[in-house]
């Protein structure tokens, strides 16, 4: 990932516009919905009720769906002092923002001027192709030392910039004070420092690289990057912005032990969970993360008294207490990454005015300094073998580490960190193929340091072996998968009479997995050093697979009920699918059983959805356990059910607008713990008009449609208890009547009265904003009416109706379709027709060959060439000199103008290529997307024609495939793995390495699988 940048010759950048963004404010009445308008926009800052919020265009419609009374905000440059440096020597008194070729050359020059402390590299390149760049600052740069890994980041959202300037200037700080000042010294000579100023310069440098005045928070494509993050809650949150990704393939190829990450809007210390309120999930080291955020909040108190009081007195709060967020980094980095990080908000104007710069730098100078000090605080030390090479172990402290709360080491020195609150500890030492150890270790205070150092023996290695058998027959069993959980040992299958042997397996204890198809899964926790004949006895599995019918036990509700289909299914060819609902509807199914004993429910979920819009969601008892979005492959989950009565709820939800994919989800072989099922009932409708029977009337009840008789009754059978089952009653010329009912333990008889329907008149006004529109036909009803010389349509005897749909069209103007609702009144409907709009199509070439990802700003919007060089604009109004801009790296920027009348355009446009010295080499191997469940691309090149070796490893080191070894030619080279070993059979989710060796030279990188 290196780039050597002391002779970067800057690149030429064309930059268009980002999308637009709003910023508003507006109240609730209850922090409960914010939880449901955190999947919508991006809430910024909640207090008292009031919440601000960003959205870019889609998000915004969907927001203003919801109802809500809100008020639009200036930008936050409005009103402020915005002085920008056009020269590193402007940057002198720390009191202006630079502008981005200053930054660049300010970052350039901390490497040229101090060589021996700090080494440039970039993180990779913004969508707009600008230089995310990164600084390592440590006594012996050149070298990875036996020290904590810090990561100091800022502006990720890229109006948010006081720590633009603050991690610049501390940068400055360190490097200038080295050998003079004694605490940085010491600071330099044992953390190896890495600083990246600004996270999103295409969001900083919006309004072009002079200045910061037109910031926006999103990435360049719209994107909130601290909603672009895998998820504790909900895992993989593809698919990732190109920022998003270059940034945890940077975090994953370092230790990082502690980070911060600087926001602005708030001043505040933000700890760890986004994701979760302390209710529903507090952090295990929760009292570690309020000491370090207070001991920071009281030194910059120090300075200003009154400093971090605008949100909360103490200036410390758990996020998800604050306001829930999905996809932030915080929670990636303390949860995938084992790195404990903060979100720091440093002031409460996002833009701050540039002649305030400098009293920030006052308030945080040295809060800075000491919370970089806190990494070496805890306990810390070695894990080697008996020779002294350094091991990947894991470091896990029984009884209170959850949620990925252990650290492991850094395996090229060994090294460790675990950061904890004063306490004593069973600390558990462990690498595959090593003797684990337990260590009890006191921390007597904050702000202390306990060296543990530990020497791991290597475990002898034994066979294991053992029966399968099915349980109740005694019968054997062939075929069963024979799996050691979490390790990188190859499963084995059982033979006809039900034996199976894995041999050389290091004395351990682990958890060993018996699997087969149709039987209920077995795990067993086994200390192999005292046992190493292991059997197992599986159950025929009471898995439900819906290959020959929907089973009783279920009952559907929402607005369109799941149906069985075909050959979409993980077991067998047939599945459980959600209903085509559309917009603001949710399809249910549901269940409700008397577990007898207690175990897991497990089920096979596959989504295909608009990705953090519209979801499948599981529930226990009305509890929400899983959430899932996007296009996620079958994967399993499994949820722990005490006895008793309970409900399990699958229920798949649309948001207001757009949908993405097949636009639902699949639901296959679900298991139960042991269970009985209730009773069922009948339920009988007796449906009248006051007095007489009415036959023919329709009853719609548990996913069931029936007539009544002659003597108006529907009957019901085989009904499952529940509480406030809906039913509705509908016959044309009556009213519809809707209801519920409960059924615990008989049968009920419902009686109904329907009403005769009364109708309305439905009256349409059509015009195009000014003059009524004549002979406009507008279909309503089923009926058909064309507009008077007044612009109106008039429909009489209209019946009760919901959201019933209207068009209208009319030649030379777009089609117009609506809603309308009758409840107890006439409607009158006033509607707007817009003229009929046209389809612009740009076609760019270099004068011969067609140029792909050209951007093209027109319309407002911001659309990339596809391999032809076209890019289509569609809906277009008309109009005279409309704007237009081309930008292509290493091509001239191309603005025109262009009429639109009555007729289609297209326009050719050749773009005329730029020089670009560009000395900045890529990192030797990328890899995408990282995290990955399915496939990843390791992408490299080769100088070359050369030998190649690309492999990978388990987290010890031991080799598990190997992907490229063979003699390759010069040039870049793509291989694609599926998260297999070398016998082709899926690995566990984990951490694994990939090694790349060629000419000599050596490069390694980590991956992390998640299913």
């Amino acid at each position: 990932m290196k780039k050597n940048l002391l002779i970067l010759t800057l690149l030429f950048f064309a930059f268009t516009a980002s999308s637009q963004e709003y910023i508003f404010k507006f109240k609730v009445s209850s922090k409960e919905e914010l939880k449901v308008l955190t999947e919508v926009i991006s809430i910024d800052n909640y207090k008292n009720g009031e919440v601000t919020a960003y959205a870019n265009p889609k998000q915004f419609e969907k927001f203003k769906s919801l109802g809500y009374k809100y008020e639009i905000l200036p930008h936050p440059s409005q009103g402020k002092v915005i002085n920008m440096a056009t020269t590193v020597a402007e940057m002198a008194n720390w009191d202006r923002y630079p502008t981005y070729d200053v930054y660049v050359q300010m970052m350039q020059d901390f490497q040229t001027n101090f060589p021996a402390l700090c080494d440039l590299d970039t993180i990779g390149y913004s969508q707009n192709g600008r230089l995310v760049l990164v600084l390592k600052i440590s006594d012996n740069v050149a070298t990875h030392e036996q020290e904590p890994e810090f990561f100091y980041t800022s502006s990720m959202h890229g109006d948010e910039i006081t720590g633009f300037v603050l991690t610049l200037r501390l940068a400055d700080y360190l490097l200038s004070n080295y050998g003079t000042n004694t605490e940085v010294t010491n600071i330099i000579n044992n953390f190896e420092l890495y600083i990246n100023p600004a996270a999103n310069p295409d969001g900083t440098y919006n309004g072009g690289n002079t200045t910061v005045a037109s910031a926006v928070r999103s990435l360049a494509n719209g994107q909130d990057p601290n909603r672009d993050f895998p998820d504790p809650r909900i895992g993989a949150n593809t698919p990732y912005s190109q920022e998003t990704q270059d940034m945890m393939d940077f975090v994953s190829a370092h230790h990082f032990v502690m980070s911060a990450n600087f926001h602005g809007g708030a001043e505040v210390m933000n700890y760890p969970w986004d994701t979760w309120t302390t209710a529903d999930n507090a952090n295990v080291d929760a009292n570690w993360f309020e000491q370090i955020c207070t001991n920071y909040v009281q030194t910059t108190r120090l300075i200003n008294s009154s400093y971090m009081t605008d949100t909360y007195a103490d200036g410390v709060t758990e996020g998800g207490d604050w306001y829930v967020i999905t996809g932030g980094r915080q929670d990636y980095m303390t949860y995938f990454q084992h790195c404990k990080e903060v979100t720091v908000e440093l002031s409460s104007v996002k833009l701050l005015s540039t002649d305030l710069l400098p009293a920030y730098w006052n308030y945080n100078k040295q809060a800075l300094l000491d919370y970089i000090k806190e990494a070496n605080y805890g306990i810390n030390g070695t894990v080697k073998n008996i020779n002294g090479d350094p091991l990947d172990a894991k470091i896990e402290i029984t009884a209170h580490d959850k949620d990925n709360s252990w650290v492991a080491t850094d395996p090229a020195n060994g090294d460790y960190y675990r950061l904890i609150a004063p306490g004593t500890y069973d600390v558990t030492y462990s690498s595959f193929g090593y003797i684990s150890q337990v260590h009890t270790i006191t921390v007597t205070a904050w702000k202390t340091t306990v060296i543990n150092d530990v020497v791991l023996l290597q475990a002898a290695n034994v066979n294991i072996s053992g029966t399968v058998t099915e349980n109740g027959t005694g019968n054997p069993l062939q075929g069963v998968k024979i799996e050691i959980l979490n390790t990188t040992v190859t499963p084995v299958y059982t033979a006809a009479d039900g034996t199976y042997t894995i041999n050389n397996v290091p004395e351990d204890i682990y958890d060993i997995k018996a699997t087969l198809t149709g039987y209920t899964s077995v795990t067993k926790t086994i200390d192999i050093s005292t046992t190493t004949v292991i059997d197992f006895s599986l159950s025929i599995s009471n898995a439900i697979s819906f290959e020959t019918d929907v089973p009783s036990i279920f009952t559907f509700s929402g607005n369109l009920p799941w149906t069985r289909v075909t050959p979409e299914a993980y077991d067998g060819i047939y599945s459980m699918k959600s209903g085509a609902i559309t917009d603001n509807q949710t399809s249910v199914m549901q269940t409700e059983l008397n577990i007898t004993t207690a175990g897991n429910i497990s089920f096979y979920k596959k989504v295909s959805s608009e990705s953090n819009w519209d979801f499948l969601k599981f529930y226990i008892d009305g509890t929400e356990q899983g959430s899932w979005s996007g296009e996620l492959a079958w994967s399993q989950n499994s949820y722990a059910v005490s006895t008793g009565i309970h409900t399990f709820t699958w229920e798949y939800s649309k948001d207001a607008s757009a949908a993405n994919g097949s636009d639902c989800a699949w639901v296959d072989f679900i298991e139960f713990p042991e269970y009985q099922q209730a009773a069922t009932y009948t339920v009988t409708f007796n449906v009248t008009d006051g007095t007489n029977p009415i036959q023919s009337a329709n009853v719609n009840f548990n996913s069931q449609n029936i007539s009544t008789d002659a003597s108006g009754q529907a009957i019901f059978s085989n009904v499952n208890p529940g509480s406030n089952l809906p039913w509705t009653v509908s016959k044309t010329g009556y009213n519809t009547e809707n209801g519920t009912v409960t059924i615990i333990d008989g049968d009920v008889i419902q009686s109904v009265t329907l009403t005769v329907t009364v109708t309305y008149t439905v009256t349409f006004n059509v015009d195009d904003g000014t003059n009524p529109i004549e002979n406009a036909v507008v279909n309503f009803n089923s009926q058909s009416v064309n507009t008077d010389i007044i612009g109106q349509a008039v429909f009489t005897n209209i019946n009760v109706v919901s959201n019933s749909p209207y068009s209208i069209t009319k030649s030379g103007f777009n089609t117009y379709d609506g809603f309308i609702s009758v409840v107890d009144n006439d409607v009158i409907e006033n509607v707007s027709m817009s003229e009929t709009s046209y389809t612009v199509t740009f076609n760019i070439t270099d004068g011969t060959n067609p140029i792909e990802n050209a951007n093209i700003n027109f319309n407002t919007e911001d659309i990339l060439t596809d391999i032809n060089g076209q890019a289509v604009f569609t809906n277009v109004l008309p109009g005279n000199n409309l704007a237009y801009t081309i930008t292509k790296n290493n091509y001239s920027t191309f603005s025109g103008q262009l009429d639109v009348n009555n007729q289609d355009v297209i326009m050719n446009i050749p773009l005329t290529s730029v020089s670009v010295d560009v000395l900045l080499s890529l990192s030797s191997i990328k890899i995408s997307p990282n995290p990955f469940n399915e496939f990843t691309t390791f992408e490299f090149s080769v100088k070359e024609s050369s030998s190649v070796f690309l492999g990978i490893y388990s987290y010890n080191g031991q080799l598990i495939k190997i992907l490229v070894n063979e003699t390759l030619n010069a040039g870049l080279h793509k291989v694609t793995w599926n998260g297999t070993d070398a016998n082709n059979k899926s690995l566990s989710n984990g951490l694994y390495f990939c090694k790349l060796i060629y000419s000599g030279t050596s490069k390694s990188e980590k991956i992390i699988l998640i299913r």
